[in-house]
Formats: C-alpha cells, sequence, structure tokens
C-alpha cells in the first residue's frame, strides 16, 4: 500500500504486480480460513480503456513523500468490528 503512494510514480507498482499481491493475500486468506469468497473473486475482472482529458498546471510543487514527522499526524489504528448478520435495513 505504501508504495502506492510514493511521490515517484516510476516507484508505485503496476496494475500486474496489483493483481499479483491482492491474488496472494486472497489466496493466503482462504488458506487460513478454509472459506472462498465467489463475491471476493479477483480473477473476473475487466476494465475499460479510457481517454482523459490532459490538464496542463504551472507552479506546481515537485511531489515528495511525507516526512516521518508529518506521517505522526495521521492515526492508522486497525479496529477490529464485529457487525452482526441480523441487521435489518429499516
Amino acid at each position: 500500500m505504501e508504495q502506492c503512494w510514493d511521490a515517484d510514480p516510476a516507484k508505485r507498482p503496476d496494475i500486474n504486480s496489483l493483481y499479483d499481491k491482492i491474488s496472494e493475500i486472497k489466496n493466503s486468506y482462504n488458506q487460513e480460513h478454509h472459506e472462498t469468497f465467489s463475491h471476493a473473486n479477483v480473477t473476473n475482472f475487466s476494465y475499460t480503456k479510457s481517454i482523459s482529458k490532459v490538464h496542463m498546471y504551472d507552479n506546481l510543487p515537485e511531489p515528495r513523500n511525507a516526512t516521518e514527522e508529518e506521517q505522526e499526524v495521521y492515526d492508522s489504528t486497525q479496529y477490529d468490528f464485529i457487525i452482526p448478520d441480523d441487521i435489518s435495513d429499516d
């Protein structure tokens, strides 16, 4: 995930690397929990190529990664919530 945030686009993973990593995580999870999830099947995906308008901006600062001090501002604590199965939409 942190590789995706890199200010240098050349250091970010490509779609094939992301696909491989997601597949690896999914397979590891399925083996650990002995479950398969048809709704989480990442092997059946498609995408459409589209052309976006290119916007040109002048005088923008160079992209840079956040310093450790800047990263400390953000708390990324993972919480383990349990969502009951009997929730109604009412």
